[in-house]
């Protein structure tokens, strides 16, 4: 790195924090590097140091040289004057920007922070100092809010951005086969009937959660208790949508204030949501509409937003439905009479009984005009599955295989996670050791993640210790089975009437196995497959990539000290950081290569290759192949078993722009159910396949 004063070249950090005492006499730190974000303090004395330096005396000394150099050579009084002129502006070049105020108006001008307002959305009565004296004062409750328009005008503006989505949007409404997204769902199709054909109609999914800012098990726990609201567009390429930076920030509030107010303080947000339809934005010659497709987030932020129970014990707590509490915790189907719908749900508003209708509040987004509350068809696959149901069962699994039928020790399950290679891409959601009293209190303290993984491999890694046809397993194995099609980021019909059986299937033994009653999230699973037939994989409404935004936030509010009016602050310097990134939005990330290895002479000559490098991996949209790594390269049409293979080489080529994997091809004996894995055999070993894609 260089040192930003007198540009000298340091070896590392610490030799630039070394160089600035000694030879600039600064103790400063200019970046706080427990989230890498500049802090404001950090910036001000930068700015202080230079507009010094500036000033220092060194300019006017050299200014009196060449005046007199000037002088000497009998020049005009004109070109003396513009030395004068470049000196005097040389000397004043951070007047500018030397307050926070001063640059934070350049930054507006800009464009950087115009889409930031703060709202009014209550009062309330607080104690203000004024002089020496406390007073009782009623004060304005804020809410940070960011233009949803102006952040759809600054993404669509972007070079190249509608023409990829246009692109996408096309190629998705010509596939007919399958399903992978909901602008193919007959759903959304009825959503934007109201239009013309030639009519630009976009959704949005509107994402709604709490964090903590604070230390969750401190005294204010509550104050440091964040309320956020992001934007995401199925529109999107697939290979752009997971980038937490085309998940978009809209709304930072209080949770208290949420509590205090109710969903009132969502009206501004409604009404551009309102006028995003009816008006649209212009993007060059088209105007694109947009129009609110679903809400999601987890179960009981879901319900609060959209004016349901947050009680599961409630009486009717499901969204989707007005079955009873005690008769869902036998229910195996879902029972389409009980569904609400239009009709329902405004007699049920008429009763104002929580304890009979699950309704606690009339929804306020209802005055969207394309949007209803009974048709808000999202389920969370996160927080249905992989922390509830899936942890549950396995819980309830791993503790009756090591405790009652003492089928293996704890220990030896422990040492299996530890020494298995869950693959080179997770070692950072490597599941980690389960521990006795959790898996007593029948909860394992597990991530989403881990939980996603132990699943993936459970089979192989205990499942020499379950003897065949155990019934308990059996339950693993339907579970396991759905799990795999739920995840699949296209479906047809007979994928979703298999799935419907199967979760009716494993509720029912479930219940009979394992002796107990059915969760409110068991209920979940039975609306599945209605809600996939009306919008498409489940996946793309899951709250995985939204709750990882929520670091993003919390990563600024930990870089300041101060609580005081966090949301403005985490608001703006989000909006300075989202504005360095607004214009790669869509844009593929680069490749990424490993250790170069000696060239492989017998290879390159074997396939013909010129100009070639070896390299010990490559990694391409955060997915890393390495030397080793075992991937899918096709199908076996006599068996139709997928075909499996070892990357022995990685081969880039700069010239020709390739990137090929030598690849070690095995030949698939079986699917061994009872593990849920694929048998292979080292019976090809001596024919290598010449695999052209990452």
């Amino acid at each position: 790195m260089e040192c930003f004063i007198c540009m000298k070249y340091q070896l590392n950090f610490k030799s630039y924090i070394g160089h600035l005492k000694v030879f600039h006499k600064s103790t400063k730190a200019y970046i706080c590097h427990r989230c890498k974000i500049q802090r404001k303090k950090s910036i001000q004395e930068v700015i202080d140091i230079l507009n010094d330096y500036a000033n220092s005396g060194i300019l006017g000394v050299a200014e009196e040289i060449i005046i007199k150099l000037y002088k000497s050579a009998n020049i005009e009084n004109t070109g003396l004057s513009m030395i004068s002129d470049v000196f005097s502006m040389l000397k004043n070049s951070f007047v500018s920007i030397l307050s926070e105020h001063k640059r934070k108006n350049i930054l507006r001008d800009c464009g950087d922070l115009e889409k930031y307002q703060s709202i009014i959305i209550g009062e309330r009565i607080d104690m203000v100092n004024e002089g020496r004296e406390q007073l009782l004062k009623t004060v304005d409750v804020k809410a940070s809010f960011i233009s949803i328009k102006s952040t759809l005008i600054s993404l669509f503006q972007s070079p190249g951005v509608l023409d990829k989505i246009e692109n996408y949007v096309n190629n998705l409404k010509r596939n007919s086969e399958s399903m992978s997204n909901l602008i193919q769902s007959t759903f959304w199709k009825n959503k934007v009937s109201n239009f013309s054909s030639t009519s630009i109609v976009y959704p949005i999914i509107l994402y709604y959660d709490d964090f903590n800012t604070n230390n969750t098990l401190g005294s204010k726990s509550d104050l440091g208790s964040l309320g956020a609201v992001y934007i995401s567009l199925p529109c999107i390429p697939p290979e752009y949508n997971s980038k937490l930076d085309n998940i978009f920030l809209v709304m930072l509030f209080h949770s208290l204030d949420k509590k205090r107010f109710g969903n009132r303080i969502f009206q501004k947000l409604i009404d551009e949501l309102i006028d995003l339809e009816t008006n649209g934005i212009k993007i060059f010659d088209h105007v694109v509409y947009f129009v609110l497709a679903a809400c999601i987030g987890d179960n009981k932020g879901l319900n609060s937003l959209l004016g349901y129970t947050e009680c599961f014990m409630a009486n009717f707590f499901c969204r989707f439905c007005k079955m009873h509490r005690n008769d869902i915790r036998n229910a195996i189907k879902e029972d389409k009479v009980l569904l609400r719908n239009k009709t329902n749900y405004e007699n049920d508003l008429s009763l104002n009984d929580v304890s009979k209708t699950g309704i606690t509040s009339k929804c306020i987004f209802n005055q969207i005009p394309s949007y209803h509350v009974t048709e808000n068809f999202s389920v969370d696959l996160m927080h249905d599955l992989l922390e509830g149901v899936l942890n549950l069962e396995i819980s309830y699994l791993l503790y009756d295989f090591i405790h009652k039928e003492k089928f293996f020790e704890l220990r030896a399950l422990n040492n299996r996670i530890n020494f298995f290679d869950f693959s080179f891409n997770m070692h950072i959601n490597k599941p980690s050791e389960i521990m006795e009293e959790h898996l007593k209190a029948k909860k394992l303290r597990y991530s989403s993640s881990e939980i996603f993984w132990l699943t993936k491999y459970l089979g192989i890694l205990i499942g020499d210790f379950i003897p065949d046809n155990n019934k308990k397993w059996e339950v693993f194995l339907v579970l396991k089975q759905i799990c795999d099609k739920l995840f699949l980021l296209a479906i047809n019909d007979n994928l979703i009437s298999e799935l419907e059986e199967l979760i009716s299937y494993h509720h029912q033994i479930f219940m009979q196995c394992f002796s107990t009653h059915l969760r409110p999230k068991h209920h979940y699973m039975t609306h599945y497959c209605h809600i996939m037939k009306l919008i498409g994989p489940l996946i793309q409404l899951w709250s995985m990539r939204h709750e990882a935004k929520h670091k993003v936030l919390k990563d600024i509010a930990n870089s300041t000290t101060s609580r005081k009016n966090i949301c403005q602050t985490i608001v703006e310097r989000y909006l300075l950081s989202d504005s360095n990134i607004k214009n790669s939005r869509l844009e593929v990330n680069a490749y990424q290569y490993g250790r170069n290895l000696p060239l492989n002479t017998l290879i390159a000559n074997k396939f013909n290759l010129s100009q070639v490098a070896f390299y010990s991996w490559v990694q391409f949209n955060s997915v890393r192949f390495k030397i080793g790594s075992i991937i899918e390269i096709g199908y076996n049409n006599e068996n139709s078993y997928k075909i499996f293979g070892k990357i022995c080489d990685i081969i880039i080529s700069s010239v020709e722009n390739y990137k090929k994997f030598n690849v070690k091809s095995f030949y698939t004996e079986f699917y061994d159910y009872h593990r849920q894995a694929f048998v292979d055999s080292d019976e090809n070993n001596d024919d290598d396949d010449n695999c052209d894609k990452l």
